[in-house]
């Protein structure tokens, strides 16, 4: 996806959270965004994505699924659950990004709050063109595509 220089002063100053345990995928995501003109924040664990809310206000959160349960974490879902709970007014879309892809995946996602499910493997493209369609459709019209 081509991103034009006036795209990319449009989104200076909008911050997408990455919530994602695997360093290669949250380079590769947050290089993606960066160069779209976003600025980029990742953390690795869900609890670091709570504690991270309280300072920045972000315009997206992008969630993987499977966080390394070895890191008595919560997983993606319990995260993106209680974004919802403890910040009801934030208004940034939570964009799932996940190997999963079943129905029962994306019935879950719904249920704790996730917006838009995007399954891996990522390609530049596929991962800009969702999060700029999450960003132009709005918390009202909030789904799961």
């Amino acid at each position: 996806m081509q991103v034009s220089d006036e795209d990319k002063k449009r989104r200076q100053g909008k911050t997408i959270l990455v919530v994602e345990d695997d360093p290669t995928i949250s380079d590769f995501i947050k290089l993606i965004l960066q160069h779209a003109g976003f600025t980029v924040v990742v953390v690795h664990k869900g609890m670091d994505a709570l504690a991270t809310l309280t300072r920045i206000t972000p315009v997206a959160i992008l969630m993987d699924v499977n966080l390394d349960p070895r890191e008595r974490d919560w997983d993606g879902y319990e995260t993106c659950k209680r974004i919802r709970e403890n910040y009801r007014d934030l208004e940034a879309p939570v964009i799932f990004v996940t190997v999963r892809k079943t129905q029962a995946d994306v019935k879950r996602a719904v249920q704790v709050g996730g917006d838009y499910f995007i399954t891996k493997p990522l390609t530049a493209d596929k991962l800009l063109e969702r999060v700029v369609h999450a960003l132009g459709r709005g918390k009202l019209n909030r789904r799961i595509g």
